[in-house]
């Protein structure tokens, strides 16, 4: 029997050593060099965020001790105890009324400053000169309506004088003119009271006749050039009317009950006398009140002529450095008043709830005395400390998540960068930043002294391309990536330089240069 003979022939072996070497080589050629062992991830577009994770502390956002700046007598206060009170509410205030009238009058001399300023900075044009030449003429054609107005007035006074005299005392003197004398019809209680109606009496009865003599005299004389005469005759009319009016109060002075005069008669001259007086009352406002018109309409058409001039001729250099020097000195005055008037004054700088309120109305406090305190409500703050290598991204307004170890991780809170401090604290050797959160809403469920862990969005990207952030590589000072590449039959890849962006807390990193939307990248290599 024969056993294993094919063991015996060693050129059987031959072929089947090509065979297997065949199949070693051609493995080896046709998979690319895969026994280099390495994944890749594909460049893809992406949102990222960057973000700085660390914890701190919360407590209340501000405790504020307020006082006043200025001493004084406290005239008001607003809050108590546990009053909630809001940014910009007025606390309390001291007296300060004198210092508010200087800063209306201060404010008032401003704006009368600025308009001076202006008016001469801009310079005169002929439409404003046209204007004010037509100012002119309405206001000296209003003084000679005045003027005008004057016999009308001056004659009705008269009148009422005339009726005073010669009708409503009519039967209560007896007498004429050209006897010179006139006397009471009966008997008066007081000799010195009748005597003194007496010669009144016989005074109107000579104004009477001067003054009508006059006013024909003023009729016939017309404008122009009769101003002087118009309010000459103004002024003699206030007299004749004075004496009028002296003569029945007079008279009425002679009505007394059983001293010669029936109570039927008696009641007929008081009401004749009373009505007289009144009428004479308000011939005498008219006559002051055309008066005072006229000196008035004077007056603007002064002030006008001044500014026509002033129009034309125009301002010089000079002046304008005046006027605006004076525009300066008004506007600080206006500052000063108003910062002395602060000073009075106690807001609240915060929302927040009152601890303290030590401030009674009538009180004298001194200045810098603190008399109310405050403690936030409204917003609690995060105190947390940056590592240097992270302050740089770290800006004011800045958004961050929070979450609170009291409530777990599913349960997150909003704040933002409020404050860095500039100056580094040294903990444990390494230099930090105290920065400072303060929560976007209030919330309830939030306590002064919980620990907070913060992440904070410090750059965000939208639709760029990114990869993961162990695929880049620093190499002689730039960055690189890997990208598979078969013909490199030694490792199997390429090397490719790249410039980074944001990286995100996602573990991505933003590509700007290098790299396209699709690309394979490796992210892992034996080799």
């Amino acid at each position: 029997m024969k056993k294993n003979s094919f063991l015996k022939k060693p050129l059987f072996f031959i072929p089947v050593l090509f065979i297997i070497g065949g199949i070693i080589i051609s493995y080896f050629i046709f998979s690319g060099g895969s026994a280099n062992n390495f994944e890749t991830a594909t460049a893809q577009i992406s949102n990222l965020k960057e973000e700085v994770s660390v914890t701190g502390q919360v407590k209340p956002s501000e405790e504020v001790s307020l006082a006043f700046e200025k001493s004084g007598k406290v005239s008001s206060v607003f809050v108590s105890v546990g009053d909630k009170v809001y940014i910009g509410e007025t606390l309390a205030s001291l007296n300060n009324a004198d210092i508010s009238a200087n800063l209306a009058k201060a404010k008032a001399n401003l704006k009368s400053e600025e308009a001076n300023f202006l008016e001469l900075k801009r310079g005169a044009r002929a439409e404003d000169i046209a204007i004010k030449e037509a100012e002119l003429g309405e206001a000296k054609q209003d003084l000679i309506n005045y003027y005008d107005d004057v016999p009308d007035v001056v004659a009705d006074s008269y009148t009422y004088a005339d009726d005073a005299i010669r009708v409503k005392t009519a039967g209560i003197f007896s007498g004429s003119l050209s006897s010179g004398s006139f006397s009471l019809t009966y008997s008066s209680c007081d000799q010195q009271v009748k005597s003194d109606a007496e010669s009144l009496k016989l005074l109107s009865e000579k104004n009477l006749n001067s003054w009508n003599s006059e006013i024909s005299d003023l009729k016939i004389k017309t404008m122009p050039g009769s101003e002087e005469n118009y309010e000459k005759a103004l002024s003699q009319a206030e007299n004749y009317l004075s004496t009028t009016k002296a003569f029945l109060e007079k008279t009425s002075g002679t009505f007394i009950s059983g001293c010669g005069l029936s109570d039927t008669s008696l009641s007929t001259y008081r009401l004749n006398t009373s009505t007289a007086r009144i009428n004479i009352i308000s011939s005498v406002k008219n006559i002051n009140a055309l008066k005072q018109s006229i000196v008035s309409q004077k007056l603007t058409i002064s002030k006008i002529e001044n500014e026509l001039k002033l129009k034309l001729a125009g301002s010089s250099k000079e002046e304008l450095a005046s006027e605006e020097a004076k525009v300066e000195e008004a506007e600080a005055n206006v500052k000063s008043y108003e910062a002395e008037l602060q000073k009075t004054i106690i807001f609240s700088p915060i929302n927040a709830t009152v601890t303290k309120q030590d401030a009674k109305v009538g009180e004298i406090i001194s200045s810098g005395v603190s008399v109310i305190s405050l403690i936030s409500e409204s917003k609690l703050e995060i105190e947390t400390k940056i590592a240097e290598v992270d302050i740089a991204k770290i800006k004011v307004g800045n958004p961050a998540k929070v979450t609170l170890d009291a409530y777990g991780n599913d349960v997150i809170f909003e704040a933002v960068i409020s404050k860095t401090d500039p100056a580094e604290t040294v903990v444990e050797g390494v230099s930090t930043y105290k920065t400072t959160l303060q929560f976007k809403d209030k919330d309830d469920r939030i306590r002064s002294g919980m620990t907070a862990n913060i992440d904070i969005e410090t750059a965000s990207r939208e639709n760029v391309i990114a990869i993961p952030e162990r695929a880049v590589i620093s190499k002689d000072g730039i960055k690189i990536v890997r990208i598979p590449d078969k013909e490199n039959k030694d490792t199997g890849f390429k090397e490719v330089e790249v410039k980074t962006g944001v990286k995100g807390s996602d573990g991505k990193i933003e590509i700007t240069t290098g790299l396209k939307e699709g690309d394979e990248v490796v992210v892992y290599s034996s080799k």
